[in-house]
């Protein structure tokens, strides 16, 4: 069997690929908590007919300024920026941003979130489960506190994630964590993609309770936006107004 090579940007690669020559081979998604994912490349450049309904809920609420994190092919980026909204886009992908630039938008980044300064924004926008780039809840105060430096007063943070309690829920109702986990959203992931894997990294999924909890104290309000099957939501935290 051939060995698998490591490749630090598989998306970007996959993304490169599909840009190219239409290639529809898929991305593998392997994790410790669950079996094996497909994401069929053609899927990172869906349009707004081919999004689901909670990204669609997602884009409408956005206010512009946006700024776009983890933006991958920007295919958000691309309908806001068709109903006269403007965009920054963020990934941390090389080939994700060579991608964005080739589709025709101007405000590309390729720098991670916690690095990135520049400009003021009304919405932060992070879809596709990318508010797992907090990679664990103890850096969920860090990433509302670095938000505040980009948002403009009065702005939000739009995201979806899933309560992942109904991966340990027993049939009869109860639940078993990993007692070795701090936390159950915390997961740890590998992506695999004509025979290259990526690094591993840590990804965290948030439940609603922890996520008030926490916003609350850093100065957002929260608000379900929407909710669908296995406990997945879409979130805007607003940031609230200081007195003065």
């Amino acid at each position: 069997m051939e060995e698998k090579k490591l490749n630090p940007d598989i998306f970007g690669s996959a993304m490169m690929d599909y840009y190219n020559d239409h290639s529809s081979e898929d991305i593998i998604v392997h994790s410790n908590i669950a079996e094996d994912d497909i994401i069929p490349s053609e899927y990172l450049f869906r349009n707004w007919s081919g999004m689901p309904s909670i990204e669609k809920i997602a884009l409408r609420n956005c206010q512009g300024p946006v700024l776009d994190v983890g933006a991958g092919s920007g295919c958000h980026s691309l309908h806001l920026e068709n109903t006269g909204i403007e965009t920054t886009n963020i990934d941390i992908s090389k080939g994700a941003c060579e991608v964005m630039k080739k589709q025709g938008l101007n405000r590309v980044y390729n720098t991670p979130y916690f690095e990135f300064n520049e400009g003021k924004y009304q919405t932060i926008l992070l879809l596709m489960n990318g508010f797992g780039l907090v990679e664990s809840i103890d850096n969920v105060g860090h990433f509302l506190e670095h938000a505040k430096t980009l948002l403009l007063p009065g702005g939000q943070i739009i995201f979806d994630s899933s309560d992942l309690i109904y991966i340990f829920e027993e049939p009869d109702g109860s639940v078993r964590f990993n007692a070795d986990k701090a936390y159950y959203g915390e997961v740890n992931y590998r992506i695999e993609y004509r025979n290259q894997l990526s690094h591993k990294f840590d990804w965290l999924f948030i439940d609603p309770r922890n996520l008030a909890e926490i916003a609350v104290r850093h100065g957002f309000h929260v608000e379900v936006l929407y909710e669908g099957g296995n406990y997945h939501y879409l979130f805007k935290l607003t940031q609230q107004e200081t007195e003065k």
